[in-house]
């Protein structure tokens, strides 16, 4: 009897012990996960900073040049005019 519950004990021990390290496991995976989520949504989160930066970069040169034709047809327009003026 006494054998019997040696090995009832060791096999809770082994269950308790086994349950702990299945705990630790899964908690360390757990935290390797979110880790990683983390990362990748950081990575995100600067890749969509990145690109909304180029996006007002290609804005901004757009809308120069648009100025620059519109002040180049004005000038053409104005000299026209003159020309047009000499002519007369």
């Amino acid at each position: 009897k006494k054998k019997e519950e040696e090995f009832q004990q060791r096999e809770i021990t082994l269950q308790k012990e086994l349950q702990e390290s299945l705990r630790k496991t899964i908690s360390t995976d757990y935290e390797n996960q979110l880790k990683l989520l983390q990362q990748a949504a950081s990575d995100n989160e600067e890749k969509l900073k990145e690109a909304r930066r180029k996006e007002l970069e290609f804005l901004q040169k757009e809308q120069s040049l648009k100025i620059k034709e519109e002040v180049f047809q004005f000038t053409v327009q104005r000299q026209l005019m003159e020309e047009r003026e000499i002519l007369k």
